[in-house]
């Protein structure tokens, strides 16, 4: 306190294209059979075809230095993911020591099933409740009530669907956690989440699951953003609302 005003303080913020950077240095210096690598012919091109879709839709939140190179290195980790998980930790976490604690954890193993390729944004959301939730759910989050809908909208599908509800709550947590941390004028559409529910999410049938969602009124579609959101709900015609709104 005594030599403080004669100090000037200059806040260290790592960019997080620089800690993906250092994940990938990380990741690929690691033995070979710890994680495993893009083994085959077809689990390149499926690999290829998660990249172009995640460029397509500009759900990246670092668009700028994206690129095929660096998306390899990350495996397990696929590119949206290990964007998402930077982004994320660096909002809720401590940079760089939460993303080199997260992925030096056993948990991180534990996570890569065998019926899944990759580390998704569903084990990036289960992630972060399992070691951020008092965080989270805490209103000093700048993000609180978005988390909130979520929780909420995830408890929905629980008591509606029950059996049924593990594809459905996957879709839920990539909109959600999108939502908050994907950047301005990215497309959370049909097309990019068929294309990232069958390859990075192993559901068989996105298309049917996105329509029960919305008929369930748990999701829908704003066509000016050409992007789902969740929806909590609600007996108010918004349309109807809005288009007396422009008249007045």
């Amino acid at each position: 306190d005594k030599v403080k005003g004669r100090l000037k303080e200059i806040t260290f913020n790592e960019p997080v294209e620089q800690l993906l950077h250092l994940a990938a240095k990380y990741l690929t210096s690691l033995p070979t059979n710890k994680y495993g690598k893009l083994k085959n012919v077809s689990c390149k091109e499926e690999f290829k075809e998660l990249y172009n879709s995640i460029i397509a839709s500009r759900v990246y939140p670092l668009y700028n230095s994206l690129n095929e190179k660096l998306a390899e290195q990350l495996y397990p980790l696929e590119i949206l993911s290990a964007g998402i998980l930077a982004k994320s930790l660096q909002r809720y976490g401590q940079n760089e020591r939460s993303l080199f604690t997260m992925l030096e954890t056993t948990d991180f193993n534990k996570f890569i099933h065998k019926t899944n390729s990759y580390f998704n944004l569903v084990d990036v959301f289960d992630y972060l409740i399992n070691n951020f939730y008092s965080l989270l759910s805490s209103k000093y989050n700048p993000d609180y009530l978005k988390w909130t809908i979520i929780n909420s909208t995830l408890e929905r599908v629980d008591v509606l669907f029950e059996k049924e509800a593990a594809a459905k709550e996957k879709i839920i947590k990539v909109i959600g956690l999108l939502n908050i941390l994907a950047p301005k004028g990215s497309k959370i559409n049909a097309e990019f989440l068929k294309k990232y529910g069958k390859l990075s999410l192993n559901i068989s049938n996105v298309e049917n699951e996105i329509k029960i969602l919305e008929k369930s009124k748990l999701i829908r579609f704003q066509s000016y953003s050409d992007s789902y959101v969740l929806f909590e709900g609600t007996d108010v015609d918004i349309d109807l609302e809005l288009t007396d709104a422009e008249n007045y």
